[in-house]
């Protein structure tokens, strides 16, 4: 999962909800 999480694109959805 950390692995995902560092992705370019799932930060963006991350920054999207906040």
């Amino acid at each position: 999962l950390g692995t995902m999480l560092m992705t370019p694109e799932r930060r963006r959805a991350i920054w999207a909800i906040y």
